[in-house]
C-alpha cells in the first residue's frame, strides 16, 4: 500500500501566480500552511511566513491561479453564457429595451446578430418577469426593429 505523506507547510516557487486582485498583481510564489494560503508574493517574503521546515516545490514557471468550484451552474449561467447578451433582466419598458439594444448595436458590425437575456429573472426565481414591464407584455418585432434596422435581434421570452 502506498504511503501518503502529509505536508503541513509548503511553498510553491518559481511560478506565475495570478492573484485576481484589483491591481492585477502577478506574484512568483505562494505559501500554504495547514491547507490554507498564508502568503502570496516573492519566494523570500512568502517563505518568511512559514516555519523553516516548509517544503518547496519549484514550478518551473508554471501558472497558478485561484480554483473556481461551482457545484451548481451559476458561474456558467450568470457569467460566461450571459456575457455576450444584452441584459434585459431589469428592463422597465419597451423603450428601455429598445435603448439597451440600440446602445449594443453601436458596437456591433452591421448584420451581426444581437441576442438578449430574457426580460425579468431566470425561470427558477419568481420575483420578476416580462409582466412587470410598463406595457405588461413582451415587445414584438416592431418594437425590436426600432432598436436597430441593421441587425437581426433575438430575444428569449423567459418564464411565463
Amino acid at each position: 500500500m502506498p504511503c501518503i505523506r502529509v505536508v503541513s507547510a509548503i511553498v510553491f516557487a518559481n511560478a506565475h501566480v495570478i492573484t485576481c486582485n484589483a491591481r492585477g498583481t502577478v506574484a512568483t510564489a505562494v505559501a500554504i500552511d495547514a491547507g490554507r494560503i498564508v502568503a502570496v508574493g516573492d519566494e523570500h517574503s512568502v517563505r518568511s511566513r512559514l516555519a523553516s521546515k516548509a517544503e518547496t516545490v519549484d514550478l518551473d514557471g508554471a501558472t497558478v491561479m485561484p480554483g473556481l468550484i461551482d457545484t451548481h451552474p451559476h458561474l456558467m449561467h450568470f457569467g460566461a453564457l450571459a456575457e455576450p447578451l444584452v441584459d434585459l433582466a431589469d428592463a422597465r419598458s419597451h423603450q428601455d429595451i429598445v435603448d439597451r439594444i440600440a446602445r449594443w448595436a453601436d458596437n456591433v458590425s452591421a448584420g451581426a446578430w444581437i441576442m438578449t437575456t430574457p426580460v425579468g429573472e431566470p425561470h427558477y426565481f419568481i420575483r420578476r418577469s416580462y409582466r412587470d414591464l410598463s406595457e405588461g407584455e413582451l415587445p414584438d418585432r416592431s418594437v425590436l426593429d426600432r432598436a436597430t434596422p441593421e441587425h437581426p435581434v433575438f430575444s428569449r421570452r423567459g418564464r411565463r
